[in-house]
């Protein structure tokens, strides 16, 4: 299922939540809030990427269904599997990115409203680590679909 704009309604209602947790807080604090928006930002963008190369993927999957020996849009198909490779790596790069900011922080963000956070954090990071895990392996599997077709 697509938990995309669940995902990216809980997302935008974070950082106001924040900004008022830590209204009183200090300077210090306050580029902390800064840091957790940023974060949120960054989540949502690597969402809609994920998506993105859902969608490319879905419309790779048509392509290699196609039939026929003279219907074969091979350049298409090379196109397409050359940018969704080119996604996964930015989205595994900018994942582990996400997750060693986090982990950078762990110690800032313990303790009641700031532990949840970080705890909500870290499950965003996981989501999207299974949501390009399963985009990944759908991935390998039209590549192996397409290698079959073209042996017949």
């Amino acid at each position: 299922t697509d938990l995309t704009s669940e995902f990216l309604s809980i997302v935008s209602t974070l950082p106001i939540e924040v900004g008022a947790m830590n209204s009183t807080s200090s300077k210090n604090e306050e580029k902390g809030v800064v840091s957790l928006s940023d974060f949120n930002n960054t989540a949502s963008l690597i969402a809609k990427e994920i998506h993105s190369t859902s969608k490319k993927l879905s419309k790779l999957t048509k392509l290699v269904k196609m039939r026929g020996m003279f219907n074969d849009p091979a350049q298409d198909i090379n196109e397409l599997v050359y940018e969704i490779k080119q996604d996964v790596q930015e989205l595994n790069s900018k994942l582990d990115a996400t997750q060693s900011y986090l982990d950078a922080r762990k110690e800032k963000l313990t303790g009641g409203a700031k532990g949840q956070y970080a705890n909500h954090s870290n499950n965003i990071v996981g989501q999207l680590k299974t949501e390009l895990m399963q985009t990944t392996k759908s991935f390998k599997d039209v590549l192996l679909v397409r290698s079959s077709k073209l042996k017949e």
